[in-house]
């Protein structure tokens, strides 16, 4: 036999989901979501193959997880204080505090009926006028009290439900008054004299923090409330201070410049600096089309932050990576009475402490700067877009040789300790935002995955995220939808490495609990147990969730394997045989209907015959030898083979297959053993493999499957799944009935748990 001909890498892509939302119940919401994206089906690139992709009759293969072909209205109507003298028409557009009592998702009565004012009465009788119909020009008052800081949940809806009055009569009366406008001005000069302090362990001043809650506090309501244009009206009264563009600019300078972790006062202000950000970029959460559509109105913040800040996408991008490795926890609060006078920073209002979940959280700098790293990551890919996408490919190990870093076409290579953020994910893959930028950074950055791929420990990687999807697929945890086909993308990634494919053949694992398909399984290869996982997943799948996506990829990542495969256990061996043999049966059940052969369900068996076939003709052609445990499980099971002899998509397949087993076959028959043991066959077909020649079969395309991501349609899939995860952590308070992006994100999960 010549050398294999290489088929050209199927791109294997994500399924497109269509949903169609519940009837709304009324018309007067305020943004309608309706993402609709031409998707192109999964295709092979060699036309001289005569492998077909399976064609679901459920789904249909697609643009990389263009999974939200969506068509969402909201039901929310909203009951609002009546305001005079208003520019806008606030009817249906401002969340009441019945509605957040409502549309939060937590039944616990600490939400409702702990509710407490998030400002002391002092504070507030202070914040009123800024909303009034006078004009502030003296805003001392920010530097005599520390407001209380939103770090938890209840937090979160103490301030939303004691804003919301505030934030309706400030957008009624700032068009006259411009506080807002001023308090911004006077933000950024207070950003400008904090710059100029070079000292690192700075104490951030009350009335910075103080100014920066309240901005944050009234852009949010507005970008929940109001639309591009009027939010524009209200903060971009003069054109030549360009107010949002000034504020993103001292942002980014606190982000890329300052240490969290000096002091408390330190941290506590750079998370109301991330906070910000996630409230700038918010109003994506209700847009119309999460690509603009012609005539639409831009996102203004996401749009101001995306098209004049995209050249310093590499430093923010590298900075939020180092924030997420280092894991900084809070630093401590200094005794009461030590700063108290002098600063009165820490007072007992029972909101300053950092308090998350260590085992599932990160502390709030490093969970921040992941989400925001996500968010940026992930939008829809235009001109200004694709930098933050490139500054993550154009990340390096910090081990990286000096040459490498002298070759770096002149510009600063950004570097992270690969082995840190490894660490992080191996320890917390089933921490989904974690999973996600994995998949991100894998996807994106060659040297990570390399460094991922040369690892020495693959049991360590591979363990976690097989236990995973093993235990989603069983029923024994709750895994979404995402994650589900993330992992088994990350696996589809890995499986494009041969070396990687050969040397998971070579590891050892033993004793896995929670494989409960085989308890008895003492010890097998990491390749091995990848192979039953998968298959299991097949055979769950095609029974339960019927879902073309997981069997498809399945079956490729088996295929990409296959010609590494080596010292096949019997008992997977056994596994490939008897799921091609229960295929088999539903298939020729099928073509006896004369109906059922043009039907969807036949189409979809028949290909993934197909891929089954294809996947043991590559294991006969480069690894018969090592295989022997395969042999002997084709001989046992020659005959599912005979319906398939005429079928002009497998008769090269069965042919190969035919030829192998007539080989060892009549081998056998001239041992003229009586009633051998299977040890026995097995050392016979040993023996006969010294014989074997590989001219004997037909000359096959090598196929292989890799992935590909196609960044103008991912995002419609990624982005609603980030914003539900940042909605999930509850550090700032986004109303569910209006963020059409939660809704179809809720929308596919409750598809696939269905």
């Amino acid at each position: 036999m010549n050398n294999s001909k290489n088929v050209s890498a199927t791109p294997l892509t994500a399924p497109t989901r269509t949903l169609q939302a519940p009837e709304p119940t009324s018309s007067s919401s305020r943004r309608i979501v309706n993402f609709n994206k031409n998707t192109d089906n999964l295709h092979n690139n060699n036309s001289s193959s005569d492998v077909s992709v399976p064609v679901s009759p459920h789904l249909e293969l697609s643009d990389s997880f263009a999974a939200l072909s969506t068509s969402i209205s909201s039901s929310a109507t909203a009951t609002t204080p009546t305001v005079k003298a208003s520019p806008y028409y606030f009817n249906n557009k401002y969340t009441s505090q019945q509605q957040i009592q409502h549309s939060t998702n937590i039944n616990s009565p600490t939400i409702t009926e702990n509710y407490s004012p998030f400002f002391s009465s002092n504070q507030l009788a202070k914040i009123k006028p800024i909303c009034s119909t006078v004009n502030i020009t003296d805003w001392s008052f920010l530097s005599t009290e520390k407001y209380p800081s939103s770090l938890n949940q209840q937090d979160a809806i103490d301030l939303e439900m004691s804003t919301i009055g505030l934030s309706i009569e400030l957008a009624a009366n700032n068009m006259k008054t411009r506080n807002l406008n001023r308090l911004m001005d006077h933000l950024l000069e207070l950003f400008e004299n904090l710059q100029r302090i070079q000292n690192q362990d700075i104490i951030i001043p009350i009335e910075t923090y103080n100014a920066l809650l309240l901005t944050r506090i009234f852009i949010k309501q507005f970008a929940d409330n109001l639309c591009n244009q009027e939010i524009i009206e209200q903060i971009e009264d003069d054109t030549s201070r360009k107010r949002g563009e000034q504020l993103f600019k001292h942002l980014l300078y606190i982000l890329t410049n300052m240490d969290p972790s000096s002091n408390y006062s330190t941290y506590e202000f750079y998370v109301e600096v991330l906070n910000t950000f996630f409230v700038l970029i918010s109003t994506q959460l209700y847009q119309q089309h999460l690509f603009k559509m012609e005539g639409e109105e831009d996102n203004y913040f996401l749009n101001l932050l995306m098209t004049k800040f995209h050249n310093r996408a590499e430093t923010i991008v590298a900075r939020l990576f180092e924030n997420f490795i280092a894991q900084h926890l809070p630093p401590p609060q200094p005794p009461a009475g030590a700063l108290y006078t002098a600063y009165s920073y820490f007072f007992s209002s029972g909101r300053n402490s950092f308090h998350y979940q260590q085992n599932n959280s990160s502390p709030p700098v490093a969970e921040r700067s992941l989400l925001l790293l996500l968010l940026l990551g992930n939008q829809p890919e235009n001109d200004w877009t694709k930098s933050y996408r490139r500054a993550i490919a154009n990340l390096n190990d910090h081990h990286v040789i000096s040459s490498d870093m002298d070759s770096c076409d002149g510009g600063k290579m950004h570097l992270i300790s690969f082995k840190n953020l490894l660490d992080i994910f191996l320890k917390s893959i089933h921490v989904e935002e974690k999973m996600l930028l994995f998949y991100l950074i894998l996807v994106e950055n060659e040297s990570f995955r390399v460094y991922v791929l040369s690892r020495t420990d693959q049991e360590h990687i591979y363990l976690p995220i097989l236990k995973l999807i093993y235990e989603s697929m069983e029923g024994t945890s709750k895994f979404s939808f995402s994650q589900v086909y993330i992992l088994l993308t990350i696996l589809l990634m890995f499986s494009q490495d041969d070396m990687n494919n050969d040397a998971i053949q070579k590891i050892t694992v033993q004793n896995i609990a929670w494989f409960t398909e085989r308890p008895l399984l003492k010890s097998i290869s990491l390749g091995g147990l990848m192979i039953l996982v998968l298959l299991r997943i097949v055979q769950l799948n095609l029974s339960q969730k019927k879902d073309a996506f997981l069997h498809t990829n399945c079956l490729a990542i088996l295929l990409n394997m296959s010609s590494t495969l080596s010292d096949m256990h019997s008992y997977i061996a056994q596994r490939i045989i008897s799921i091609f043999e229960v295929l088999a049966k539903r298939y020729i059940k099928l073509m006896d209907n004369q109906q059922q052969q043009q039907s969807d369900d036949f189409i979809v068996y028949e290909d993934l015959l197909i891929l089954l076939m294809e996947m043991m003709n590559s294991t006969l052609t480069y690894r018969l030898k090592q295989n022997s445990q395969l042999v002997y499980a084709l001989l046992q099971k020659r005959e599912i083979f005979n319906p398939f002899q005429s079928n002009p998509r497998f008769i090269q397949l069965v042919q190969n297959v035919e030829e192998v087993i007539t080989h060892f076959n009549t081998r056998l028959a001239e041992a003229n053993l009586k009633a051998p043991s299977s040890n026995e066959v097995l050392r016979l077909i040993e023996q006969a493999t010294r014989t074997w020649s590989n001219h004997k079969l037909i000359l096959l395309p090598n196929l292989k499957f890799s992935y590909h991501q196609d960044p103008t349609t991912s995002s419609e899939f990624f982005i609603p799944c980030i914003w539900a995860l940042i909605q999930k952590k509850y550090f700032i308070y986004w109303s569910e009935n209006k963020s059409h992006i939660l809704e179809a994100y809720k929308l596919i999960n409750q598809e696939f748990d269905e």
